[in-house]
Order: structure tokens, then sequence, then C-alpha cells
């Protein structure tokens, strides 16, 4: 593995990073070793794997179509965008209500301009939880891509070191096949 080391120090913990990159299956990981004073707990070479964005992002969106929730955001995102509209179409309506607010003289507004406000205050009320349902789903399409692209880091990783453990043990194998071959046929000397 290929290292570059650092110190981060936070308020709550004290900790050296070590970035290390596998050679094999290209998989880049940190290695953790210092102390978390918040949650008293100690690291010392803890390894995780560390997916670059370009894979996540990848990965949210297989997320996403995996579990049906490309339509849903799509929908979430058509009916934010209606709010805006109205909330658009309804500014100026906002701002003589504000006005006439600061001024006092709000029961001396036409009808529309009341109207006007409410919808725009509707639509700002939708428009805020439309926005936080949105970034729920995202974060949860993300966590999810993360904790999968890391369950496969180990997996290949595991399966890399079974692969390199079954080439030492067949090198060793062969290198006594060869020596016993060599003794029967007198061609190595014993000792």
């Amino acid at each position: 593995m290929q290292k570059q080391s650092g110190t981060y120090q936070g308020i709550a913990w004290t900790a050296e990073v070590h970035h290390l990159r596998d050679r094999w299956t290209g998989q880049s990981w940190v290695a953790i070793y210092g102390n978390d004073a918040k949650e008293k707990k100690w690291y010392s070479g803890e390894m995780r794997p560390i997916p670059s964005q370009g894979e996540i992002a990848q990965r949210k969106e297989q997320v996403l179509e995996r579990l049906g929730q490309r339509e849903y955001r799509d929908t979430l995102n058509a009916q934010l965008a209606e709010c805006y509209r109205i909330k658009e179409l309804n500014e100026g309506a906002r701002n003589k209500y504000n006005q006439a607010l600061l001024s006092k003289t709000v029961a001396s507004l036409p009808r529309e301009v009341i109207d006007g406000f409410k919808a725009w205050e509707e639509a700002n009320n939708k428009g805020a939880l439309l926005a936080k349902e949105l970034a729920d789903v995202e974060r949860q399409a993300e966590e999810t891509a993360v904790s999968e692209l890391a369950r496969l880091a180990w997996e290949k990783r595991k399966l890399a070191t079974a692969v390199w453990g079954g080439l030492v043990a067949l090198s060793a194998i062969t290198a006594c096949v060869l020596y016993i071959a060599g003794v029967r046929n007198g061609q190595t000397v014993r000792p």
C-alpha cells in the first residue's frame, strides 16, 4: 500500500490519519491512530475505505433507481418548482402586505393582496417541507451508497488477500515439488 500521513487535531479528538491506496484493488483507505475524547474511544490502526465522490454519486443514482426513489424525487422537485413559481407570482403581494404591517394599515389592504400574501406564505411553508424531504431522500441514498461501497471495498480486499495467499501457497507447493523432484533425480545436494 502507498502511504501519506497527516495529523488532525479537533476540539474533541486528536488523530493521526494515514492515507493509503491498495495497489491490487486501487481502493483508497485511511488508517486512524488516536483518540476521541468525546466518545472515549481509541483508534489504533482502524482501517476505513474512502470511496471517491464520483463513485458515491454513481452508486447514489443506482440506489435511487433500485429503491424506486427517482420518481419520488422527480415528483418532489416538480412540486418544489411549483412552490417557487407561486412565490414568484405573489412576491409583490407579499411586499405590499409587509409594508402594510410596518405602517399598521393591514385592514385597508385589498382582498387580492391578502390572498396573494397567504398564497405566498403557504407556498413558502410547503416549499420548506418539500426541500427538507428532498434533502432527506438524497441523504439516505448517499448514506446507503457509502455503506454499500464500504462493504464492497472490504469484500474486494478479502478476495485480493485470499488470491495473494493462494499464490503464496502455490509458490511454496511448487518449490517443494521441484525440490523433491530434484532430490529424486540426484540434481539436488542433500545436506
